[in-house]
């Protein structure tokens, strides 16, 4: 749909300036001759585990700066991520060879329970802050026992800083 009237809504757009169909019908031909290639980086395993927690992203301002680093890491490293939430704690399962936790301070409860498991399958865990893990949904504390097991079986590294949103409010 193309309007040549003066005044339209559609006038000028982006689609309709040769230049950009030119680099949208290049970008297509591309696409279609790699779509082989395409499909199987698509549908390669998700090796990587990346714990992600909908409590630890009201409670924690810079959580979405951790993920995005370490997402950013192992994607840029040619490594599939899955992402398990702390809601869907059954997807923590034997065929991710490591799982990273982000900084997530605020997690349900059965992911303590999940990754305690996946330890004890011989996975391995990557935390990032050292209070990782530690408090419920609800700002409770969690079972210091799983905790301590959890993290006895970890790597664990301190998080320094305030984190890139908290700076660009102060500014």
């Amino acid at each position: 749909f193309e309007s040549k009237a003066r005044g339209s809504d559609f006038q000028g757009l982006f689609w309709y300036q040769p230049d950009s169909q030119l680099a949208i019908s290049r970008s297509t031909m591309d696409l279609n001759r790699l779509s082989h290639e395409v499909r199987a980086v698509s549908n390669a395993d998700r090796n990587i585990g990346l714990v992600y927690s909908y409590s630890a992203r009201n409670y924690n301002d810079i959580l979405d700066n951790n993920m995005f680093n370490i997402y950013s890491g192992i994607t840029f490293n040619g490594l599939k991520t899955k992402f398990v939430s702390d809601r869907q704690p059954q997807d923590l399962t034997h065929d991710i060879d490591l799982l990273f936790v982000p900084n997530a301070v605020h997690v349900m409860p059965e992911i303590l329970d999940s990754i305690i498991a996946y330890q004890d399958n011989g996975g391995k865990v990557v935390i990032f802050g050292e209070d990782s893990l530690t408090k419920t949904e609800r700002n409770l504390p969690q079972d210091a026992g799983k905790i301590e097991k959890i993290y006895s079986r970890a790597d664990v590294i301190p998080i320094t800083g305030e984190g890139y949103f908290r700076n660009q409010l102060q500014r």
